[in-house]
C-alpha cells in the first residue's frame, strides 16, 4: 500500500506511513485501518506533518553540532591550556634573563 497524490506520485513520508513509501505484508484489517486514515488527510495535514518532521530533522542536527562544538572546545581548551602554561614559561624565562641582564650591568 502506499500513498498517492491527484497525480498518482507516491507521496513519501505522510502520517499515515511515516518514513516509508510503500507498505506490503498487510492484514485486510490493516489495509481497512489505512484507508480509513488515508481518507482523513488533507493538505494541510500533510504541509503539518512534513514541518513537524523537518523540526525533528532540525532539532538532531543542531543536536549534532553542539556535540561537535563542545567536543572542539574541550579540544581547544587543552590547546589552550597548554598555550597558556608555555607563554607562563617563557614569561619567567624572560624575567631570569632580564634579572641577569640587570644584574651583570651593575657589576
Amino acid at each position: 500500500m502506499a500513498v498517492l497524490d491527484s497525480n498518482g506520485d507516491i507521496l513519501y513520508n505522510t502520517p499515515v506511513i511515516p518514513g516509508e513509501d510503500v507498505l506490503g505484508w498487510l492484514t485486510d484489517e490493516q489495509v481497512e485501518q489505512l484507508l480509513e486514515r488515508i481518507s482523513e488527510l488533507t493538505p494541510e495535514t500533510i504541509q503539518a506533518f512534513r514541518e513537524e518532521e523537518r523540526l525533528k530533522e532540525l532539532r538532531t542536527q543542531t543536536r549534532s553540532v553542539t556535540r561537535q562544538i563542545r567536543e572542539l572546545l574541550a579540544e581547544n581548551r587543552e590547546a589552550f591550556a597548554q598555550c597558556g602554561q608555555i607563554a607562563q614559561s617563557a614569561f619567567r624565562d624572560l624575567e631570569e634573563l632580564t634579572l641577569t641582564i640587570i644584574e651583570s650591568e651593575e657589576d
